[in-house]
């Protein structure tokens, strides 16, 4: 098996990841979770705008090692976008979405993906990422609190700081395939990143 790189989406790539997100998501029937599972992934020109600003990357891997020209299948993704904060803050990294294939679960792939957006983020000197994920289901947010991520409180996005945050979480509970089931905020601060923990055992699509 060829080794695992992450690199920044190019505009051909972005035409795997529809039938990925449809792959990784499949995870969600083995706790019920049909309707996320059933959900049709997100237009082709999303992907495509979210390529165009640099703000997706994908894990590749060769089919073949054969030769260095073998075409690289993307096994993995991470997708971001950014938050203006309240006024005067510098703006703030927000992973919209992580897949990994089912084929190649448990490497640690959506953990690297993670880091490499921690890493990006550090350059841009914002001091912390955010996303939003599923309060109970395993590999959202008892995943991500493995990875060092913190919960955000309901009293704490009231605070002003984080209006931003609180407004995606406003327009999840407005969609209904999202609201049937709890969901938290939550952030990890950059401030003193320590290395990822080792996820073990991790699923297919580790968030949604």
């Amino acid at each position: 098996m060829s080794p695992i790189q992450i690199r920044s989406a190019t505009p051909s790539d972005v035409f795997q990841l529809p039938r990925l997100e449809i792959v990784g998501g499949d995870i969600f029937r083995t706790v019920g979770m049909v309707a996320i599972a059933d959900d049709a992934p997100p237009a082709l020109a999303l992907f495509q705008a979210s390529q165009e600003t640099g703000h997706i990357w994908v894990a590749t891997t060769q089919t073949s090692a054969s030769s260095p020209d073998d075409v690289q299948k993307i096994v993995g993704y991470v997708e971001i976008h950014l938050l203006q904060l309240a006024e005067g803050q510098p703006q703030s990294a927000h992973i919209q979405q992580v897949t990994v294939s089912p084929e190649f679960a448990g490497q640690r792939i959506g953990a690297r993906l993670v880091q490499h957006v921690e890493a990006w983020a550090m350059e841009q000197r914002f001091e912390n990422i955010s996303l939003t994920t599923f309060r109970d289901v395993p590999w959202n947010a008892p995943y991500y609190q493995r990875l060092g991520f913190s919960v955000v409180g309901d009293e704490e996005l009231l605070e002003a700081k984080n209006a931003a945050l609180k407004d995606v979480v406003d327009k999840e509970l407005k969609v209904d395939i999202l609201a049937k089931w709890p969901r938290v905020a939550m952030r990890k601060s950059l401030k003193s990143v320590n290395k990822i923990k080792s996820a073990e055992n991790e699923p297919a699509s580790v968030l949604r």
